[in-house]
């Protein structure tokens, strides 16, 4: 009997289970957010995002997709400047110095942000504003604003897709921080940045970005303070001479909108749709139950032997916490001819009690069908991830809970590996899982 093909049949025959057993209560969506950059106006914004919503459509592989904004407001281009180049620019590089600030003002902003009659006021006004900016720290009333707006956007969606546009991408990331901590926070798997001219020298969680070699305004920028790199090539326009406007040449180009789409669509792709942490988060209880497989022998094929116990999933964040495994396992002991054929095999008492920690290393969480019920999660937690094989670790065990968080129900399948710790011979044991959540 080949176990590995028997553990890996029961994995396929649970997966493709589920989909006919999920109910229609409410059907998954996406919820794409732009956050713009330095100047927009409401009209510019509502383009914007008409613009993307006309771009990538009102579904994505048979799932919704829900457009909103979260404001980024501007009070004025100076004070927006010394907003994006001091305040948070500063913050990313501590050892920035003001000489360095104000040419990354004199190179970038003069001629595209900074409407032509606020130009004269240069030089001590720049630098009172940015002062200003440092006494007053509007940027963070503003960042929680707009991580409010994206609270509200989230509510009836199950994953959070942020498009910023340049100083955007500022707020997107300290917005995505704050998004994944507390009692409402989103797993990293629900929520991702996909920016475009990046004022930023990184994007938060590993998002993506399209910037152009063109950008007049991310160029100096990069070169005084740092962004991050270009990585596509976008002809400038007699309509955007700076090459930056996220309509006129990001999305108003064939090369910057379909860099744009395939990035975005890719970004879709990867997110896992699923409901706020906080209806998963706390403690599961149950059992498990299943069998032990032995080697074939001369007198018997494909021997078993019963298993089961009692599991604790408790977490700490939607994907980190920890899961106590208790019960009684079996490994086996053979006896064999003259030739090396097992003639005999026996199960033993295999005492698996532990306690082992999970999180996003080695934790997979798994999206719902298009279509299907959102309130469900999914988990391949493999707790012998980069086990040694043999050691104890390695017995695992790899726990697939699916969690229902409207009727607080858990079922799944696990396999583990029970050893003999007198020679470390590894068998393998599998089965199901039942339980729910503690109240």
């Amino acid at each position: 009997m080949n176990i590995a093909r028997t553990a890996a049949a029961s994995l396929l025959l649970y997966l493709f289970s589920l989909s006919p057993l999920f109910s229609q209560e409410r059907a998954c969506s996406y919820v794409i957010v732009h956050i713009n950059g330095v100047g927009a106006t409401w009209p510019d914004v509502y383009l914007n995002l008409a613009k993307l919503e006309n771009l990538i459509g009102p579904s994505h592989n048979g799932v919704r997709i829900k457009y909103e904004t979260a404001y980024n407001a501007t009070r004025g281009s100076l004070s927006d400047f010394a907003e994006t180049i001091f305040e948070q620019k500063v913050n990313e590089y501590p050892g920035a110095t003001a000489a360095a600030l104000v040419s990354a003002f004199f190179t970038s902003v003069v001629g595209s942000e900074i409407p032509l009659a606020d130009r004269g006021r240069l030089g001590f006004e720049v630098v009172a504003h940015i002062v200003d900016a440092l006494r007053t720290p509007t940027s963070e009333a503003d960042l929680a604003s707009i991580v409010n707006e994206l609270r509200i956007s989230i509510i009836g969606a199950d994953a959070l897709l942020m498009v910023p546009h340049s100083q955007g991408a500022l707020y997107a990331n300290a917005a995505y921080e704050v998004l994944r901590q507390g009692e409402d926070a989103i797993s990293a798997q629900s929520i991702k940045i996909m920016a475009i001219a990046a004022a930023a020298s990184s994007i938060a969680g590993e998002g993506e970005h399209v910037t152009s070699s063109n950008d007049d305004v991310i160029n100096p920028l990069r070169a005084t303070l740092g962004a991050v790199d270009h990585n596509i090539t976008i002809p400038k326009s007699f309509i955007d001479p700076m090459g930056h406007s996220m309509v006129d040449t990001y999305l108003g180009s064939a090369s910057g909108s379909s860099a744009v789409k395939s990035k975005i669509l890719n970004a879709l792709n990867n997110l896992v749709l699923a409901v706020p942490a906080r209806e998963f988060i706390g403690i599961w209880t149950g059992t498990w139950s299943g069998d032990s497989f032995g080697r074939s022998s001369a007198v018997e094929v494909a021997p078993t032997a019963p298993v089961g116990g009692t599991w604790i999933l408790k977490f700490e964040t939607i994907d980190s916490g920890s899961v106590t495994w208790n019960g009684t396992d079996a490994f086996w002991t053979y006896t064999h001819d003259s030739n090396g054929r097992i003639l005999t095999a026996t199960p033993h008492p295999f005492i698996p009690n532990r306690t082992v920690k999970f999180s996003s290393t080695n934790t997979t969480i798994i999206a719902p069908q298009p279509g299907g019920k959102c309130t469900v999660l999914r988990m391949d937690i493999q707790l012998a991830a980069g086990a040694v094989n043999p050691s104890d670790a390695f017995y695992g065990p790899r726990f697939m809970p699916e969690l229902d968080a409207d009727t607080g129900i858990l079922n799944g399948i696990f396999n583990a590996n029970p050893y003999n710790s007198a020679n470390f011979d590894t068998a393998l044991s599998s089965g199901s899982l039942s339980g729910s959540k503690m109240q």
